[in-house]
Formats: structure tokens, sequence, C-alpha cells
């Protein structure tokens, strides 16, 4: 029987294909916007280069052994290899997994396992989750990191994390920030560095608000309006047995998703953490 697929690595895996058609591109972060950039899709690509090379900065150059944990098609961990860093990565997805391999060195081992599901001896100096930290535990990813780092090893998060309010906002995503925090100091990490970068983020959203309220929703529509015209029996079968997917689906066509709600509603944040000793 094969493998059930959560919803958040095939989305991954459709962010893939559409990056990598439009842009020539397989990174699937964010992407990284100066306040005099023009916010257009066709700079989408550089971008994410920018958060590339800004997320670098804060990887600490004496980390030698690094674990990426949700790897993603290992763009990130490349340039480490490249910088001189030993890199573990980690992501269940067999098919980001295989994009991994195809660019890093052999001698990158590249683990298709969850970071709950990890078992290994070695102990690292860093370990890193950029933008996977929210599809784990929060009960469980700090003191996980807790037995697989060296005493004083270091925590990079690059994330974002949503704000303590009475709504949730149209922005689906991220751990509650307050209850990171206090999960952070109970368990004695020290915070080296912190840095919002939630502006810088934000652009992100008008360009995903754009693309599904002005190309996907309308694709969806006359493909609704073809099928229900040619094949109205098949097409209703088939719009009632996919309902509860097609709920969530319609909930991205909203122009409320916006850069503006992602900066009420949430925070993004680079934070350096050490491990205590």
């Amino acid at each position: 029987m094969a493998t059930k697929i959560k919803g958040k690595e095939y989305g991954l895996e459709f962010g893939l294909i559409v990056f990598n058609f439009l842009y020539k591109s397989k990174a699937l972060h964010y992407g990284y916007w100066e306040p005099t950039d023009e916010v257009n899709i066709l700079f989408f690509g550089a971008a994410q280069q920018r958060y590339t090379e800004n997320l670098l900065k804060h990887v600490p150059a004496d980390a030698q052994a690094i674990l990426d944990v949700g790897c993603g098609t290992g763009i990130v961990a490349q340039r480490l290899v490249e910088r001189g860093h030993n890199v573990e990565c980690l992501s269940p997805s067999p098919v980001l997994n295989a994009e991994a391999r195809k660019i890093l060195p052999a001698t990158t081992p590249v683990h298709e396992t969850t970071l709950e599901e990890f078992r290994t001896d070695r102990k690292y100096d860093l370990i890193m989750f950029v933008e996977s930290f929210q599809y784990i535990p929060l009960d469980f990813s700090l003191s996980r990191c807790l037995s697989l780092l060296k005493p004083g090893g270091r925590v990079l998060i690059c994330d974002v994390f949503r704000l303590d309010k009475p709504s949730k906002g149209p922005i689906g995503g991220g751990r509650v920030y307050k209850d990171y925090l206090n999960r952070r100091d109970t368990l004695g990490f020290t915070c080296l560095q912190d840095v919002d970068i939630t502006l810088n983020i934000a652009p992100t959203f008008d360009l995903v608000r754009d693309l599904g309220m002005n190309l996907l929703q309308p694709l969806w529509e006359n493909a609704q309006r073809i099928g229900k015209a040619n094949r109205p029996f098949l097409t209703k079968t088939l719009l009632w047995l996919f309902r509860k997917k097609l709920v969530k689906l319609n909930k991205h066509f909203n122009p409320e998703r916006n850069g503006k709600s992602f900066a009420e509603y949430k925070t993004y944040r680079i934070q350096l953490l050490r491990a205590p000793i």
C-alpha cells in the first residue's frame, strides 16, 4: 500500500513544480523584500535568493556539524557545504529528497524521515529549521534538539509564528509565538540573535493573493463551468465527493490573505539559540 502523502508535503511538491516552471528555481521558501523593491511576481525568484543570502549570514562560521531539518530541495544545504560545513539533511518527502540528492555531494546524507522518527548517535553543533519548525509539535521539537546537540550547541530557527490574538486571521500556519517563547525559556535556551523580518516577508502574500484571485480562481471557476456544461453528472459527483477538500481550497481565494494581514497576525523571526552547557 502506498504511503499517504500529507497536505504539507504535496503543498511543497506543488510549489516546487510552480517555482521551477516560472523561475527555474527549486527554492521553496518565501521571498525577502526590501522596502524599495517592486513587488512583482517576475522578481520573486530574486527575492527568494535574497532570502537565502540573508539566512546564511546567521549561520555560525564555527558550526561544523549541521543538521538541516526539513531541508526542502537542498538549496540551503548546498550553500553550507560549499562554505565547508559538514551537513546532514532530514525530510520525509521522497520527491524533495530526490531533488536535494541531485545537487548535494554523495558525502552529504539525506535522511528520509521526520525529526520524530530520526535516530542517530551523532551530536551536532547546529540544528536548523528553515520554515520547517511550524510543522513539528512544539512540545517535542526543542527538547529533541537538546538530545541531538553538543553541550552549548545552537539552534537556528527561521520561520513564521502566530501572534497571540483572539482571531487566527485569514492566513494559517505558525506556532503561537508566546507558547514558543515559554517553551524555549523553560528548556534553558539562550537567545543569541532575534531578528524580526516580518515586513520583509509580508509582500510575498500580496503575490500569493494575486495568484489566487487573478489566476487560480478564474481557472477553477472556468473548469467547473465547462464540466457542468459538458459532463454535468460527473462534475456534480466529483464536487460532492471532494466537497471537504474544496472548502479548504476556497479559503485560499480570499482577498484578505495579503501582506497586511500577515503583518497583523504573524511574526517572522530569525532566532539563533544556544543550548545549556
